[in-house]
């Protein structure tokens, strides 16, 4: 009995030995994730050597439980980490309904999210600490490299719990604020983090708005000098709603205030947004990532400037409301102004009404056409300072106001009497919601448009008809996702216009387009401009989701490209669904508008779109692309003249696999399920598409 029990006691240990030292062989997680710089330079982000569609086996340490994972019902996430060095972190996914477009042969057993995590174990051994052994397909959403996990059981194999400290590093190796005042993604230092948690210290937050359709909150932090990173929302101890599997009952929802100071707050970094607007965000766990400091920062909020309209004899008073959260108080403020672009004075601020915390300073009056730009500092009994950095600005004139370009140089305020000479010509109106929106232009020139806004129950714009000539009397000038509104307008209608203006067409803009930071629209905001020789570069610009857009470029560079929206009556919300990734645009014009701090391009209707028939693409050299057997069960050869780059998409014009050529024969064994794919051949000078169907 003795030696049965040992023997049981030994084959125990075995058993728990083998348990925790898993023989199989795994792909480091730094491999997955690794751009070199050269690429990172460019702003290319994308894994350098595994590509979209690769099968891989990678080992961490869980640093996210999956039942907190709040973005989506239908999908469910954990992050894994290797250690604290560069390229150690991925995020992980269990997403059966891209599964099954990625893998359209996944077991029929397997019908549902919840089937996929009885057989993943996900929620039972995915626990934070624990090293576990996923395996899955290398995918791309929004810039962000992860990992789809295929329907084979995750294995914990390491039993005792290890801890991932934070990396501790700035605000600055992922945004910086530019001259310009603009937040600058920063692909060259940021990208080592993806996936990995990091530490922030002495930090504020600069703004906290709350949804109530969707119960979500949208905030960010901010350092000394400006740079901005936004929190995502991905715990559920950050969200209003219950998509996670946790509901933390008893729980209650607490979002910092704008300008609570934050000794430190701790995350995942993650990628969110699409084009320019795409950024690194960081991802808090649970209120044990976030620490309240015992000091608080400045708000600047509500500047407003009197006389609205100045002269050159005019001192200009400019106006703010400054508030202290945490018993703070602010010590002084300043107006740092400058003329022409020229260097900046200063003048300071003083207290004119306590009760609701107004502070007044003063602009001398300058000369007659001068643009005045300023921006506010305020500082606190400890302190600690807060700051405007973007710059408000306006124009000192003589004369009343004749032009619409001059009201792209005032802040926001109103007055019925300056605008009573700006005329100009409807040209567009649309139903975004449940406001009209007009835009009215009086030229070709620069900054020549403006957008008229009202609510359908107010009428005044959904009165007005495209081709209307009308002077404009009044109003209230705003800025808002990039664009100048005049909202509560009021006008003359003259009638029928003689003629209207002709579609702005910028060659310089064009070119740009690849670069997917379309701030040279900002001068065409709200005008009508017209662009040639494009292709449709994304059938949906929101892939996985659907919200009607597709977009635009110079190239098929897949997640590249400006815009194009569906707000007009005659383009479906479909529409992008008629087209293929690589469809020639002869033309195509529309309205700049604004949205997610980017610019997107608005036909007026579908005549404002000229595609060419069947699969064209742009113009293409001589260079050949011979391809065989097609239809393939997989194994593909390819002749080409030159090398080049070899990209895949499926018809959702997502790219599945992309890899590097070399001019002659190349061979390929692809990993692909059965359906209708885009082949695309691109060399330096030239681009050749090709059908390829997978018939296994």
């Amino acid at each position: 009995m003795r030696k049965l029990l040992t023997l049981l006691v030994l084959g125990l240990l075995i058993s728990i030995s083998s348990y925790g030292q898993q023989p199989s062989r795994y792909t480091p997680i730094d491999s997955v994730q690794f751009v070199p710089m050269s690429k990172l330079k460019t702003g290319v982000d994308s894994p350098f050597y595994y590509k979209i569609g690769d099968s891989v086996t990678i080992q961490g340490v869980v640093t996210f439980k999956p039942t907190l994972y709040g973005l989506s019902a239908n999908r469910k996430a954990a992050w894994l980490q290797a250690d604290t060095g560069n390229f150690k972190g991925i995020l992980v996914m269990m997403d059966y309904a891209r599964l099954k477009t990625l893998r359209s042969n996944t077991s029929s057993a397997i019908t549902s999210l919840a089937d996929l995590e009885k057989v993943l174990k996900f929620y039972q051994n995915m626990v934070p600490g624990k090293t576990v052994r996923v395996t899955g397909i290398v995918d791309e959403f929004n810039g962000e490299t992860q990992l789809l996990l295929l329907p084979i059981e995750t294995e914990i194999t390491k039993l005792t719990s290890t801890t991932i400290p934070p990396r501790v590093t700035l605000i600055d190796s992922f945004s910086q604020l530019d001259a310009s005042n603009n937040q600058v993604k920063q692909v060259a230092s940021g990208e080592k983090y993806e996936g990995s948690i990091i530490e922030l210290k002495d930090v504020a937050v600069t703004s906290n708005s709350y949804n109530a359709t969707s119960k979500r909150y949208t905030w960010s932090v901010k350092d000394s000098k400006g740079n901005i990173m936004n929190i995502r929302d991905v715990s559920q101890y950050f969200r209003g709603d219950q998509n996670a599997a946790d509901t933390l009952k008893g729980y209650t929802l607490n979002i910092p205030t704008v300008g609570t100071a934050l000794k430190f707050i701790r995350g995942m970094v993650v990628q969110n947004g699409t084009g320019a607007a795409n950024a690194y965000w960081l991802a808090p766990r649970d209120t044990n990532d976030i620490g309240v400091a015992n000091f608080s920062y400045p708000v600047i909020s509500k500047v407003f400037r009197k006389p609205t309209l100045a002269t050159s004899s005019d001192k200009v008073d400019v106006y703010a409301t400054i508030t202290n959260a945490g018993g703070d108080v602010i010590s002084s403020a300043v107006i740092k102004y400058e003329v022409g672009g020229g260097s900046f004075s200063t003048v300071s601020m003083t207290v004119v009404d306590a009760t609701n915390f107004i502070w007044k300073g003063t602009i001398p009056a300058q000369a007659d056409k001068s643009v005045v730009g300023f921006k506010i500092i305020a500082t606190n009994n400890k302190s600690r300072q807060d700051s405007l950095k973007s710059e408000f600005k306006y124009l000192v004139s003589n004369t009343v106001l004749s032009k619409i370009s001059d009201l792209h140089y005032r802040i926001t305020g109103a007055s019925s009497s300056i605008h009573r000479s700006i005329k100009g010509v409807v040209m567009s109106k649309f139903l975004d919601g449940s406001f009209y929106k007009a835009t009215v232009q009086d030229g070709t020139n620069p900054y020549s448009a403006v957008m008229l806004d009202d609510d359908v129950a107010a009428g005044v714009v959904k009165n007005l008809k495209v081709g209307d000539s009308i002077t404009i009397t009044g109003g209230y000038v705003a800025e808002r996702t990039k664009i100048t509104y005049l909202d509560n307008p009021t006008y003359t209608n003259n009638g029928k216009a003689n003629m209207m203006f002709k579609a702005v067409e910028d060659t310089a803009v064009t070119n740009k387009l690849l670069d997917s930071n379309y701030t040279m629209l900002d001068k065409y905001q709200s005008m009508l401009v017209k662009f040639n020789n494009l292709v449709v570069s994304s059938k949906n610009a929101d892939f996985p989701s659907a919200f009607g857009e597709f977009k635009i470029n110079a190239t098929t560079k897949i997640q590249k490209g400006l815009r194009v929206d569906d707000l007009a009556d005659d383009i479906s919300a479909n529409y992008g669904d008629t087209l293929t990734v690589g469809q020639k645009v002869k033309s195509i014009a529309g309205i700049v508008y604004g949205a997610n701090s980017n610019y997107k391009l608005e036909p007026r209707s579908k005549t404002d779109i000229l595609l060419a028939t069947g699969l064209e693409t742009v113009t293409y050299s001589n260079n050949n692309l011979t391809m065989y057997p097609n239809p393939s069960t997989g194994l593909l050869n390819i002749n080409l003249e030159n090398a080049g780059t070899l990209s895949i998409y499926d018809m959702n014009g997502r790219l599945v696999y992309q890899t590097a050529t070399k001019g002659g024969l190349n061979q390929f064994n692809l990993n692909l399920t059965n359906g209708l794919y885009n082949v695309q051949f691109t060399d330096k000078i030239s681009a050749k598409n090709q059908k390829l169907i997978i018939l296994q």
